[in-house]
C-alpha cells in the first residue's frame, strides 16, 4: 500500500514539475520542453504543442481591427479542450493591446 501511494506521490509531483517547466517557457516566450508539436496553422504561423492534460499554442496570427492590420503573437497555455475557445481569448487579447497602444 505504502507503494502504491508513493508511485501516486511521485508520479503527480512529476507531472506538475513538467507543467511548471513549460508554464515557464511560455512566460520566457520558449517552446514547450515536455510537449510534442500536435499541429502548425496557416494563419501566420501558429503551432499547437499538446502536453500531459495541457496544451500549448504560439498564437502568431494577423488580427484586423477596423481598417488596421498587425501581427500579434501569444503563448496560451490551459487545459485541452475547444481549440476555439483560446483563440478567441489571443484575438480579444490582441485587439485589446493594440487599442491601447492607438
Amino acid at each position: 500500500m505504502k507503494n502504491k501511494k508513493r508511485i501516486v506521490i511521485i508520479s503527480i509531483l512529476i507531472i506538475t514539475i513538467m507543467f511548471c517547466t513549460d508554464f515557464l517557457c511560455t512566460k520566457l516566450e520558449k517552446k514547450p520542453i515536455f510537449c510534442i508539436k500536435a499541429g502548425s496553422y496557416r494563419d501566420g504561423g501558429s503551432t499547437q504543442y499538446i502536453g500531459l492534460g495541457y496544451q500549448v499554442i504560439v498564437f502568431n496570427k494577423i488580427v484586423s481591427y477596423g481598417e488596421d492590420m498587425f501581427t500579434a503573437k501569444y503563448y496560451y497555455i490551459g487545459p485541452i479542450s475547444s481549440l476555439n475557445y483560446a483563440w478567441k481569448k489571443v484575438e480579444n487579447k490582441a485587439i485589446q493591446k493594440h487599442i491601447d497602444n492607438m
